[in-house]
Protein backbone atom coordinates (compact mmCIF):
# COMPACT_ATOMS: atom_id res chain seq x y z
CA UNK A 1 0.00 0.00 0.00
CA UNK A 2 1.17 3.79 -0.99
CA UNK A 3 1.61 6.15 2.09
CA UNK A 4 -0.79 8.01 0.32
CA UNK A 5 -3.46 5.13 -0.09
CA UNK A 6 -2.57 4.70 3.56
CA UNK A 7 -3.69 8.50 4.87
CA UNK A 8 -6.63 7.56 2.78
CA UNK A 9 -7.82 5.13 4.48
CA UNK A 10 -7.39 6.36 7.70
CA UNK A 11 -9.15 9.66 7.08
CA UNK A 12 -12.18 7.06 6.04
CA UNK A 13 -11.52 5.34 9.21
CA UNK A 14 -11.61 8.70 10.92
CA UNK A 15 -15.13 9.40 9.30
CA UNK A 16 -16.57 5.91 10.21
CA UNK A 17 -15.98 6.40 13.29
CA UNK A 18 -17.70 9.78 13.83
CA UNK A 19 -20.50 8.29 11.19
CA UNK A 20 -21.48 5.10 13.44
CA UNK A 21 -23.65 7.50 16.17
CA UNK A 22 -25.33 8.87 13.00
CA UNK A 23 -28.59 7.51 12.98
CA UNK A 24 -29.88 7.13 9.52
CA UNK A 25 -29.80 3.46 7.83
CA UNK A 26 -30.05 2.68 4.12
CA UNK A 27 -32.37 0.10 3.63
CA UNK A 28 -31.37 -2.28 -0.09
CA UNK A 29 -33.04 -5.10 0.99
CA UNK A 30 -31.21 -5.06 4.43
CA UNK A 31 -30.99 -2.47 6.80
CA UNK A 32 -26.95 -0.79 6.28
CA UNK A 33 -25.63 1.31 8.03
CA UNK A 34 -23.40 4.30 6.56
CA UNK A 35 -20.46 2.96 9.06
CA UNK A 36 -20.91 -0.60 7.15
CA UNK A 37 -20.32 1.01 3.58
CA UNK A 38 -17.03 2.66 4.62
CA UNK A 39 -16.07 -0.14 6.95
CA UNK A 40 -16.56 -2.72 3.86
CA UNK A 41 -14.26 -0.22 1.97
CA UNK A 42 -11.45 -0.46 4.56
CA UNK A 43 -11.81 -3.41 4.80
CA UNK A 44 -10.56 -4.10 0.89
CA UNK A 45 -8.11 -1.33 1.82
CA UNK A 46 -6.65 -3.66 4.49
CA UNK A 47 -6.96 -6.79 2.67
CA UNK A 48 -4.43 -5.55 0.43
CA UNK A 49 -2.29 -4.07 2.55
CA UNK A 50 -2.33 -7.15 4.56
CA UNK A 51 -1.18 -9.40 1.59
CA UNK A 52 1.63 -6.91 0.49
CA UNK A 53 2.52 -6.26 3.83
CA UNK A 54 1.52 -8.57 6.72
CA UNK A 55 -0.14 -7.88 9.62
CA UNK A 56 1.34 -6.47 13.19
CA UNK A 57 1.91 -8.90 15.29
CA UNK A 58 0.90 -6.94 18.06
CA UNK A 59 -2.42 -7.44 17.38
CA UNK A 60 -2.37 -11.38 18.19
CA UNK A 61 -3.60 -11.13 21.47
CA UNK A 62 -6.81 -10.02 20.93
CA UNK A 63 -7.34 -11.19 17.43
CA UNK A 64 -7.08 -15.18 19.44
CA UNK A 65 -9.83 -13.76 21.88
CA UNK A 66 -12.10 -12.31 19.80
CA UNK A 67 -12.04 -15.04 17.38
CA UNK A 68 -12.92 -17.18 19.53
CA UNK A 69 -15.57 -14.94 20.96
CA UNK A 70 -16.73 -15.06 17.01
CA UNK A 71 -16.82 -18.54 16.36
CA UNK A 72 -18.90 -19.46 19.48
CA UNK A 73 -21.28 -16.82 18.82
CA UNK A 74 -21.94 -18.18 15.21
CA UNK A 75 -22.02 -21.76 16.44
CA UNK A 76 -24.31 -20.79 19.25
CA UNK A 77 -26.51 -18.54 16.38
CA UNK A 78 -26.40 -21.97 13.99
CA UNK A 79 -27.51 -24.35 16.79
CA UNK A 80 -29.90 -22.13 18.38
CA UNK A 81 -30.91 -19.75 15.61
CA UNK A 82 -31.49 -19.69 12.03
CA UNK A 83 -28.36 -19.74 9.61
CA UNK A 84 -29.21 -16.29 8.46
CA UNK A 85 -28.26 -14.84 11.69
CA UNK A 86 -25.40 -16.80 12.29
CA UNK A 87 -24.35 -15.23 8.76
CA UNK A 88 -25.24 -11.97 9.55
CA UNK A 89 -23.53 -12.33 12.89
CA UNK A 90 -20.26 -13.61 11.63
CA UNK A 91 -19.83 -10.84 8.81
CA UNK A 92 -21.37 -7.82 11.29
CA UNK A 93 -18.00 -9.43 13.44
CA UNK A 94 -15.81 -9.83 10.37
CA UNK A 95 -16.12 -6.33 9.46
CA UNK A 96 -15.29 -5.10 13.03
CA UNK A 97 -12.44 -7.29 12.96
CA UNK A 98 -11.15 -5.80 10.45
CA UNK A 99 -11.40 -2.08 11.64
CA UNK A 100 -9.51 -3.55 14.51
CA UNK A 101 -6.96 -4.59 12.45
CA UNK A 102 -6.49 -1.28 10.01
CA UNK A 103 -7.06 1.16 12.79
CA UNK A 104 -4.40 -0.82 14.35
CA UNK A 105 -2.07 -1.16 11.94
CA UNK A 106 -2.37 2.28 10.00
CA UNK A 107 -1.87 4.41 13.33
CA UNK A 108 1.49 3.48 13.36
CA UNK A 109 3.01 7.40 13.66
CA UNK A 110 2.29 11.15 14.90
CA UNK A 111 0.68 12.08 10.95
CA UNK A 112 -1.56 9.27 10.78
CA UNK A 113 -3.11 9.84 14.55
CA UNK A 114 -3.31 13.48 14.01
CA UNK A 115 -5.31 12.78 10.67
CA UNK A 116 -7.31 10.73 12.28
CA UNK A 117 -8.43 12.53 15.25
CA UNK A 118 -8.78 15.31 13.50
CA UNK A 119 -11.63 13.38 11.03
CA UNK A 120 -12.95 12.18 13.64
CA UNK A 121 -13.51 15.28 15.56
CA UNK A 122 -14.82 16.97 12.62
CA UNK A 123 -17.34 14.52 11.78
CA UNK A 124 -18.70 14.22 15.78
CA UNK A 125 -18.87 17.85 15.40
CA UNK A 126 -20.74 18.37 12.63
CA UNK A 127 -23.53 15.31 14.31
CA UNK A 128 -23.47 16.97 17.65
CA UNK A 129 -24.65 20.50 16.03
CA UNK A 130 -27.17 19.12 13.95
CA UNK A 131 -28.66 17.13 16.59
CA UNK A 132 -28.21 20.59 18.92
CA UNK A 133 -30.17 22.31 16.06
CA UNK A 134 -32.47 19.69 15.20
CA UNK A 135 -33.78 20.08 19.38
CA UNK A 136 -33.29 23.75 18.92
CA UNK A 137 -35.69 24.68 16.28
CA UNK A 138 -38.10 22.30 17.77
CA UNK A 139 -38.04 24.30 20.88
CA UNK A 140 -36.17 21.79 22.99
CA UNK A 141 -33.15 23.68 24.43
CA UNK A 142 -32.02 20.34 26.83
CA UNK A 143 -32.72 16.74 27.13
CA UNK A 144 -31.68 16.47 23.57
CA UNK A 145 -32.62 12.72 22.61
CA UNK A 146 -34.99 12.62 19.57
CA UNK A 147 -32.42 11.30 17.45
CA UNK A 148 -30.88 8.20 19.18
CA UNK A 149 -27.41 7.56 18.75
CA UNK A 150 -26.39 11.10 17.80
CA UNK A 151 -26.77 12.24 21.38
CA UNK A 152 -23.42 10.26 22.82
CA UNK A 153 -21.43 13.08 19.61
CA UNK A 154 -21.57 15.35 22.69
CA UNK A 155 -19.46 13.23 25.28
CA UNK A 156 -17.11 11.55 22.62
CA UNK A 157 -16.32 15.38 21.69
CA UNK A 158 -15.46 16.31 25.50
CA UNK A 159 -13.66 13.26 26.09
CA UNK A 160 -11.56 13.76 23.12
CA UNK A 161 -10.82 16.92 23.32
CA UNK A 162 -9.75 16.73 27.15
CA UNK A 163 -7.30 14.03 26.37
CA UNK A 164 -5.78 15.88 23.44
CA UNK A 165 -5.57 18.80 25.70
CA UNK A 166 -3.12 17.48 28.23
CA UNK A 167 -0.43 16.31 25.50
CA UNK A 168 1.91 18.14 24.02
CA UNK A 169 0.56 17.29 20.79
CA UNK A 170 -2.90 19.66 21.23
CA UNK A 171 -3.10 22.83 19.08
CA UNK A 172 -2.34 25.78 20.08
CA UNK A 173 -4.72 28.83 20.68
CA UNK A 174 -7.35 29.97 22.29
CA UNK A 175 -10.38 28.59 20.24
CA UNK A 176 -9.48 24.80 21.06
CA UNK A 177 -10.49 25.63 24.79
CA UNK A 178 -13.17 28.08 23.42
CA UNK A 179 -14.48 24.92 21.74
CA UNK A 180 -13.76 22.25 24.73
CA UNK A 181 -15.83 24.53 27.03
CA UNK A 182 -18.79 24.63 24.46
CA UNK A 183 -18.50 21.22 24.02
CA UNK A 184 -19.05 21.11 27.83
CA UNK A 185 -21.85 23.01 27.94
CA UNK A 186 -23.52 20.94 24.83
CA UNK A 187 -22.68 17.88 26.90
CA UNK A 188 -25.06 19.15 30.24
CA UNK A 189 -27.64 19.81 27.85
CA UNK A 190 -27.71 16.71 25.67
CA UNK A 191 -29.21 15.30 29.38
CA UNK A 192 -27.38 11.56 28.40
CA UNK A 193 -26.75 10.68 32.03
CA UNK A 194 -24.38 8.37 30.82
CA UNK A 195 -22.27 10.06 29.10
CA UNK A 196 -21.92 12.55 32.24
CA UNK A 197 -20.55 9.68 34.31
CA UNK A 198 -18.41 7.59 31.41
CA UNK A 199 -16.74 11.04 30.23
CA UNK A 200 -16.05 12.13 33.94
CA UNK A 201 -14.31 8.65 34.97
CA UNK A 202 -12.45 8.23 31.18
CA UNK A 203 -10.96 12.19 31.15
CA UNK A 204 -9.87 11.19 35.33
CA UNK A 205 -8.09 8.06 34.11
CA UNK A 206 -6.31 9.74 31.63
CA UNK A 207 -5.56 12.45 33.85
CA UNK A 208 -3.63 10.10 36.95
CA UNK A 209 -1.64 8.64 34.02
CA UNK A 210 1.69 9.54 34.51
CA UNK A 211 4.33 10.24 31.63
CA UNK A 212 6.84 8.60 33.86
CA UNK A 213 5.07 5.97 34.12
CA UNK A 214 2.03 4.48 36.35
CA UNK A 215 0.54 7.17 38.88
CA UNK A 216 2.75 10.36 39.01
CA UNK A 217 2.66 13.32 41.41
CA UNK A 218 1.81 15.95 39.09
CA UNK A 219 -0.70 13.62 37.82
CA UNK A 220 -2.29 13.72 40.68
CA UNK A 221 -1.88 17.77 41.57
CA UNK A 222 -3.74 18.13 38.38
CA UNK A 223 -6.83 15.43 38.54
CA UNK A 224 -7.08 17.27 42.16
CA UNK A 225 -7.59 20.19 41.09
CA UNK A 226 -10.08 18.98 37.99
CA UNK A 227 -12.27 16.84 40.46
CA UNK A 228 -12.61 19.98 42.98
CA UNK A 229 -13.83 22.01 40.03
CA UNK A 230 -16.36 18.90 39.27
CA UNK A 231 -17.06 18.91 42.64
CA UNK A 232 -18.03 22.92 42.90
CA UNK A 233 -19.98 22.28 39.62
CA UNK A 234 -21.67 19.28 41.31
CA UNK A 235 -22.81 21.23 44.20
CA UNK A 236 -23.66 24.62 42.30
CA UNK A 237 -26.26 21.82 40.04
CA UNK A 238 -27.38 20.18 43.74
CA UNK A 239 -28.51 23.87 44.72
CA UNK A 240 -29.72 25.17 41.61
CA UNK A 241 -31.72 21.51 40.99
CA UNK A 242 -35.19 22.27 42.54
CA UNK A 243 -35.47 25.95 40.53
CA UNK A 244 -34.77 24.20 37.08
CA UNK A 245 -36.96 21.73 35.95
CA UNK A 246 -34.51 20.01 33.92
CA UNK A 247 -31.87 19.77 35.61
CA UNK A 248 -33.76 18.53 38.76
CA UNK A 249 -35.58 15.43 36.99
CA UNK A 250 -32.03 14.28 35.70
CA UNK A 251 -30.85 14.35 39.10
CA UNK A 252 -33.27 12.52 41.05
CA UNK A 253 -34.61 10.60 37.92
CA UNK A 254 -30.48 8.93 38.40
CA UNK A 255 -31.11 8.82 41.88
CA UNK A 256 -34.84 6.78 41.47
CA UNK A 257 -33.25 4.09 39.40
CA UNK A 258 -30.70 3.66 41.30
CA UNK A 259 -33.17 2.71 44.12
CA UNK A 260 -35.04 0.78 42.99
CA UNK A 261 -32.24 -1.11 41.48
CA UNK A 262 -31.11 -1.92 44.71
CA UNK A 263 -35.08 -2.33 46.14
CA UNK A 264 -36.94 -6.29 45.70
CA UNK A 265 -38.48 -7.14 42.69
CA UNK A 266 -41.71 -6.43 44.02
CA UNK A 267 -40.52 -3.04 45.04
CA UNK A 268 -39.71 -2.21 41.17
CA UNK A 269 -43.19 -1.95 40.23
CA UNK A 270 -44.42 0.89 42.11
CA UNK A 271 -43.67 4.17 42.53
CA UNK A 272 -44.05 7.52 40.89
CA UNK A 273 -40.85 6.95 39.03
CA UNK A 274 -40.34 7.80 34.76
CA UNK A 275 -41.02 5.50 32.21
CA UNK A 276 -37.78 5.32 30.94
CA UNK A 277 -36.82 4.21 34.75
CA UNK A 278 -39.60 1.19 34.44
CA UNK A 279 -38.92 0.16 31.13
CA UNK A 280 -35.15 -0.16 31.73
CA UNK A 281 -35.56 -2.49 35.13
CA UNK A 282 -38.72 -4.25 33.47
CA UNK A 283 -35.73 -5.41 30.93
CA UNK A 284 -33.15 -5.89 33.05
CA UNK A 285 -35.75 -8.56 35.09
CA UNK A 286 -36.66 -10.35 31.58
CA UNK A 287 -32.68 -10.73 31.05
CA UNK A 288 -32.17 -12.21 34.28
CA UNK A 289 -34.79 -14.68 33.85
CA UNK A 290 -33.44 -15.71 31.01
CA UNK A 291 -29.77 -16.13 32.50
CA UNK A 292 -31.73 -18.43 34.73
CA UNK A 293 -33.20 -20.47 32.55
CA UNK A 294 -30.21 -20.77 30.56
CA UNK A 295 -27.18 -20.44 32.41
CA UNK A 296 -24.54 -22.31 30.32
CA UNK A 297 -25.15 -21.70 26.77
CA UNK A 298 -28.28 -18.63 26.32
CA UNK A 299 -31.39 -18.78 24.57
CA UNK A 300 -29.33 -17.63 21.29
CA UNK A 301 -28.20 -14.37 19.49
CA UNK A 302 -30.57 -11.58 18.80
CA UNK A 303 -33.29 -13.64 20.33
CA UNK A 304 -33.95 -11.23 23.48
CA UNK A 305 -37.18 -9.47 22.28
CA UNK A 306 -39.23 -12.81 20.91
CA UNK A 307 -38.03 -15.03 23.38
CA UNK A 308 -39.56 -12.44 25.70
CA UNK A 309 -42.63 -12.10 23.65
CA UNK A 310 -42.75 -15.99 23.48
CA UNK A 311 -42.81 -16.57 27.11
CA UNK A 312 -45.23 -13.76 28.02
CA UNK A 313 -42.28 -11.74 29.92
CA UNK A 314 -44.72 -8.43 29.31
CA UNK A 315 -44.44 -5.77 32.39
CA UNK A 316 -44.21 -3.25 29.67
CA UNK A 317 -46.07 -2.65 26.67
CA UNK A 318 -44.84 -5.24 23.39
CA UNK A 319 -43.97 -2.76 21.32
CA UNK A 320 -41.33 -1.00 24.22
CA UNK A 321 -39.23 -3.84 24.44
CA UNK A 322 -35.90 -3.27 23.01
CA UNK A 323 -34.05 -6.14 21.09
CA UNK A 324 -31.85 -6.06 24.62
CA UNK A 325 -31.60 -4.69 27.86
CA UNK A 326 -30.17 -1.79 28.40
CA UNK A 327 -26.84 -3.56 29.65
CA UNK A 328 -24.39 -5.33 27.11
CA UNK A 329 -23.32 -7.60 29.82
CA UNK A 330 -26.94 -8.80 30.57
CA UNK A 331 -27.41 -8.94 26.83
CA UNK A 332 -24.59 -11.34 26.33
CA UNK A 333 -25.17 -13.21 29.35
CA UNK A 334 -28.84 -13.33 28.10
CA UNK A 335 -28.41 -14.93 24.68
CA UNK A 336 -24.63 -16.46 25.01
CA UNK A 337 -24.81 -18.01 28.35
CA UNK A 338 -22.00 -18.04 30.95
CA UNK A 339 -19.50 -19.41 28.22
CA UNK A 340 -19.82 -16.28 25.65
CA UNK A 341 -19.88 -13.91 28.59
CA UNK A 342 -16.92 -15.91 29.91
CA UNK A 343 -15.00 -15.31 26.64
CA UNK A 344 -16.88 -11.51 25.98
CA UNK A 345 -15.21 -10.57 29.67
CA UNK A 346 -11.79 -12.48 28.84
CA UNK A 347 -11.31 -9.89 25.35
CA UNK A 348 -12.22 -6.78 27.55
CA UNK A 349 -9.02 -8.40 30.07
CA UNK A 350 -7.33 -8.75 27.65
CA UNK A 351 -7.28 -4.72 26.29
CA UNK A 352 -7.13 -3.82 29.98
CA UNK A 353 -4.05 -6.00 30.48
CA UNK A 354 -2.58 -4.44 27.59
CA UNK A 355 -3.53 -0.84 28.81
CA UNK A 356 -1.61 -1.57 32.14
CA UNK A 357 1.41 -2.56 30.65
CA UNK A 358 1.53 0.00 28.43
CA UNK A 359 1.03 2.46 31.20
CA UNK A 360 3.60 0.90 33.18
CA UNK A 361 6.29 1.55 29.97
CA UNK A 362 5.43 5.23 29.02
CA UNK A 363 8.83 6.70 29.32
CA UNK A 364 9.87 4.61 26.65
CA UNK A 365 6.88 6.24 24.23
CA UNK A 366 6.90 9.22 22.31
CA UNK A 367 4.68 11.51 22.28
CA UNK A 368 2.00 10.28 19.70
CA UNK A 369 2.05 7.05 21.43
CA UNK A 370 1.45 8.26 25.07
CA UNK A 371 -2.06 10.06 23.33
CA UNK A 372 -2.65 6.63 21.70
CA UNK A 373 -2.59 5.29 25.10
CA UNK A 374 -4.02 7.48 27.08
CA UNK A 375 -7.09 7.68 24.38
CA UNK A 376 -7.87 4.27 24.10
CA UNK A 377 -7.74 3.60 28.05
CA UNK A 378 -9.96 6.75 28.20
CA UNK A 379 -11.98 5.13 25.59
CA UNK A 380 -12.21 1.58 27.14
CA UNK A 381 -13.37 3.11 30.40
CA UNK A 382 -15.96 5.05 28.64
CA UNK A 383 -16.80 2.02 26.32
CA UNK A 384 -17.41 -0.32 29.37
CA UNK A 385 -19.84 2.14 31.17
CA UNK A 386 -21.99 3.36 28.37
CA UNK A 387 -22.22 -0.27 27.20
CA UNK A 388 -23.96 -1.05 30.73
CA UNK A 389 -27.09 1.66 29.91
CA UNK A 390 -27.02 0.61 25.94
CA UNK A 391 -29.07 -1.77 24.24
CA UNK A 392 -27.99 -4.14 22.22
CA UNK A 393 -26.24 -2.67 18.33
CA UNK A 394 -23.17 -1.66 16.40
CA UNK A 395 -22.41 0.54 18.88
CA UNK A 396 -21.75 -1.47 21.53
CA UNK A 397 -19.26 -3.66 19.50
CA UNK A 398 -17.79 -0.24 18.38
CA UNK A 399 -17.23 1.14 21.95
CA UNK A 400 -15.28 -2.14 22.53
CA UNK A 401 -13.60 -2.54 19.38
CA UNK A 402 -12.37 0.96 19.45
CA UNK A 403 -10.58 1.16 22.51
CA UNK A 404 -8.49 -2.34 21.57
CA UNK A 405 -7.31 -1.26 17.98
CA UNK A 406 -5.70 2.13 19.94
CA UNK A 407 -3.94 0.40 22.44
CA UNK A 408 -2.87 -2.61 19.86
CA UNK A 409 -1.42 -0.03 17.74
CA UNK A 410 1.54 0.66 20.52
CA UNK A 411 4.07 -2.07 20.30
CA UNK A 412 5.27 -2.79 23.02
CA UNK A 413 8.62 -1.70 24.32
CA UNK A 414 11.49 -4.15 23.84
CA UNK A 415 12.21 -5.54 27.10
CA UNK A 416 15.91 -6.87 26.46
CA UNK A 417 18.78 -4.43 27.27
CA UNK A 418 20.91 -3.00 24.47
CA UNK A 419 23.88 -4.93 23.62
CA UNK A 420 26.80 -3.03 24.96
CA UNK A 421 29.17 -2.78 22.40
CA UNK A 422 32.89 -4.80 23.87
CA UNK A 423 36.52 -3.90 22.68
CA UNK A 424 38.18 -6.94 20.88
CA UNK A 425 40.06 -9.52 23.10
CA UNK A 426 43.35 -8.98 22.53
CA UNK A 427 45.26 -10.96 20.41
CA UNK A 428 48.12 -13.16 21.66
CA UNK A 429 51.54 -11.94 21.14
CA UNK A 430 53.36 -14.39 18.96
Amino acid sequence: MTVSAKYLAIVLLGLICGLIFYGQDLRLGVRIRVFDIGLLAVTAAFAWHALTRGVARQTAPFVIVFGAFVLYMTCNALLQGTTGTAVKELAQMALFGAFFLALAQFLDDQRGLSTFLAVMLVTLWALALQNAAFHISAGSFAGWKTLGDQKLTHSMIVLMMAIVTISPLRPRGWWWIALLIAAVVMLFLSGERKGWVATALAVFVALVISDQGGIGRRAMRRTLGVALSAAGLIAIAAILAPFVPYLEKQLFSSMDFVTLLLSDEAGRGTGTTTESNRNRLAMIEIAIQQMREHPVFGIGPEAFRSDALARGFLPIPAGDIATGPHNELLRVGAELGFVGLTLYLLAHGVVLFRALVLVAAMPSFDDAERLRIRLGFAFFIYGFIVNLFLAGGGLNTFFAMLPAALLFSVPLPDPRPAAVLRPPAPRPMA
